[in-house]
């Protein structure tokens, strides 16, 4: 079964902004403080980081199925990055050299 979504958008234009003067305050306080502000890091820079503190520190001690698969992993990043230019998508971060430990 379809649900239409024109009349439900149609509504939502119409009515959206009176009930959130109306109901905004109290929705708002049912949400905890700082689960709105919280924010993510990329999730390459998350690996990146994990790259850095945990797979360069023990290089040595990886088989050579895991440098491999690492490498892969890397690639396949620099690839997604240079897609995202082309396609003029621009990455959250793009100075990854600049990204310092935590």
């Amino acid at each position: 079964m379809k649900i239409p979504v024109k009349p439900i958008v149609d509504i939502a234009k119409k009515n959206g902004p009176h009930l959130i003067k109306q109901y905004g305050p109290s929705l708002l306080g049912a949400i905890p403080k700082g689960s709105l502000s919280k924010k993510l890091p990329h999730h390459r820079r998350e690996r990146f980081n994990t790259h850095v503190k945990e797979t360069l520190q023990n290089l040595d001690s990886y088989n050579r199925e895991q440098l491999i698969s690492l490498e892969l992993e890397v690639e396949e990043f620099l690839l997604q990055i240079e897609d995202e230019k082309a396609n003029k998508r621009v990455p959250l971060n793009p100075r990854i050299n600049k990204w310092k430990d935590n």
